[in-house]
């Protein structure tokens, strides 16, 4: 399991919940790597290796959260994934991405999106908003839709826990 988490601004609230849903994640299966973003990539796998899960969640945040800088930039996410981690996607990884396509008018790089797919066994998509405020705005969900085994919203803890049984079913 392969986990890309925007903890961005405006998806920082639910950011939380993903992190915890990595935490747990970890914990059940052998080979799961997480990475969060705003628009650098960066690898928090061994976060969820030793410490307590609220500490654990509260570090990646601390960590990462850049001063303020809350704009996320899905476009230099994924250019620095393909450089640096594509390799570790294959045909029977699943790939979660966890954010709400708001680019901030930045180039969606959708085509490494769509790489990411062709190496995978399936990409799942989990965005925090209301399908009805997709493709509104700043918002490139359909740049990235073809390319998703699945592109789901996941506002609440009810949509979650369907979205963990279907995952380990």
């Amino acid at each position: 399991i392969v986990v890309l988490c925007d903890v961005s601004g405006s998806v920082y609230t639910m950011a939380k919940v993903m992190l915890t849903l990595i935490y747990s994640l970890s914990s059940q299966f052998r080979q799961v790597r997480s990475f969060a973003f705003i628009d650098d990539m960066v690898e928090i796998t061994a976060y969820f290796e030793n410490d307590e899960m609220e500490e654990t969640v509260e570090r990646v945040l601390q960590d990462h959260w850049k001063n303020g800088v809350a704009s996320s930039d899905y476009g230099q996410a994924f250019r620095e994934f393909e450089s640096d981690y594509m390799s570790i996607v294959g045909p029977r990884s699943t790939v979660i991405i966890f954010g709400d396509a708001r680019n901030n008018g930045r180039l969606t790089e959708h085509h490494i999106v769509e790489q990411m797919k062709k190496r995978a066994k399936r990409l799942l998509w989990l965005n925090p908003e209301r399908s009805d405020s997709w493709n509104m705005g700043d918002s490139e969900v359909n740049a990235y839709l073809p390319f998703c085994t699945e592109f789901r919203e996941c506002r609440n803890y009810d949509q979650l826990e369907e979205f963990i049984h279907k995952l380990s079913a």
